[in-house]
């Protein structure tokens, strides 16, 4: 299993590299991976979004981020260690939504699509 209990999280390229290989995902339901971690493909972290109090590095005070619930954490843990069938069902149904959604071929239509409308607006 691979866990990520990010407080803010860009594409989230380290998931979605375990999930290419099966490997099943833990990661905070928020940001980037939450359009692509979905419960059965995934196991989405609960969390809550709360402002900050200090400026963080780049993130600013006042601004929000997650805060990984550490109970679920726990449930979701006991799950993938307990439960083999759910483990590999949902390491199986990662790795096919990364190679549907990921792959050279999607990518690059969503590529060709985009260019497309740029152009047509010239």
């Amino acid at each position: 299993c691979y866990v990520s209990p990010h407080r803010s999280e860009g594409f989230g390229l380290t998931v979605a590299e375990a999930m290419a290989l099966g490997t099943p995902v833990i990661t905070t339901d928020w940001g980037a991976t939450a359009e692509f971690v979905s419960i059965g493909a995934g196991l989405p972290l609960e969390c809550a979004m709360v402002p900050l109090d200090a400026d963080r590095g780049p993130y600013r005070a006042g601004s929000l981020w997650a805060d990984a619930s550490v109970p679920h954490l726990r449930t979701l843990l006991r799950q993938v260690v307990n439960e083999r069938t759910m483990r590999e069902g949902v390491g199986a149904a990662g790795q096919a939504l990364v190679r549907h959604r990921f792959s050279a071929a999607a990518v690059g239509a969503v590529i060709r699509q985009r260019l497309e409308g740029l152009l047509a607006r010239t």
